[in-house]
C-alpha cells in the first residue's frame, strides 16, 4: 500500500516539475521575442555555440576604408601594392 502511495506522488512530482519547465519556457519565449533576441544570441549565451572570432584586421585602405586580416587570398584593392605600405601599426 505504501508504495503505491509513494509511486502515486513521484509521479505528481514528475507532472508539476514539467509544467514548471513548460511554463519557464513560455515565459523565456515571449521575453526573448518581446526584446527582439536572436536565436543565434540565445544559442550562444546559453553556451550552445560560440561567436566565430574574425582574425584582427593587419591592412587597412585608407581611400575605401577596406581591411584585410592577412589570410586568404589577397584582396583586389592590394593587388600590385606593397603591404607594407598598408600594415596597420599596432601600439
Amino acid at each position: 500500500m505504501l508504495h503505491l502511495e509513494l509511486g502515486r506522488i513521484d509521479h505528481q512530482l514528475v507532472d508539476a516539475r514539467a509544467r514548471e519547465i513548460d511554463a519557464a519556457l513560455a515565459r523565456f519565449k515571449e521575453e526573448v521575442a518581446l526584446l527582439g533576441i536572436s536565436e543565434d544570441a540565445v544559442c550562444e549565451a546559453l553556451g550552445y555555440s560560440r561567436r566565430k572570432r574574425r582574425p584582427p584586421a593587419q591592412y587597412y585602405d585608407p581611400k575605401s576604408g577596406k581591411t584585410w586580416c592577412g589570410t586568404g587570398r589577397r584582396p583586389k584593392w592590394l593587388a600590385g601594392k606593397r603591404l607594407e605600405e598598408y600594415l596597420i601599426e599596432r601600439m
